[in-house]
């Protein structure tokens, strides 16, 4: 809800939306005993959403997967994510919020600006997480040599 206001379930596949065979996370469970997987359903009933729904779906499946990665990066490997806080609990003199993408000036002047607006104020460390497993390519189609799945 964080995007659009919209509310949506989360849960498996099966009892968050229904019951299919043949997902891509079905594959993915018994190929590499994956642990974290989205099945991402875009709002709206009807099978092709309609032109006014295409952007808000998108912005609210992106920020879900991102949602996604940053639970897996903090249980798998303690790192939590660095993002802006919102709201920051920040004003302006007139009593008007200061949201951090208005602060960037701020930055260098005052640490609580950096603490609570780390990402407009460019101050996240910098991580790398190398994985257990090195890239993998798996070929989608025989006749097609250009769909190829590259997992890393």
């Amino acid at each position: 809800s964080s995007v659009n206001g919209q509310v949506f379930t989360i849960g498996s596949s099966a009892n968050a939306i229904y019951t299919a065979a043949g997902l891509s996370s079905d594959w993915f469970y018994s190929r590499f005993g994956t642990v974290y997987s989205i099945s991402a359903e875009v709002r709206g009933q009807e099978f092709q959403p309609s032109a006014s729904n295409i952007i808000p779906s998108n912005q609210e499946v992106f920020a879900g997967m991102v949602a996604t990665t940053d639970c897996a990066l903090e249980l798998e490997y303690g790192i939590k994510a660095c993002e802006d806080m919102f709201p920051n609990g920040l004003q302006f003199e007139d009593g008007s919020p200061a949201p951090c993408e208005m602060l960037e000036p701020y930055c260098s002047q005052f640490d609580f600006v950096r603490q609570r607006c780390p990402v407009t104020c460019s101050d996240c460390p910098n991580f790398n997480v190398k994985a257990d497993i090195s890239p993998e390519i798996i070929p989608l189609d025989k006749e097609d040599k250009n769909a190829l799945l590259i997992i890393a």
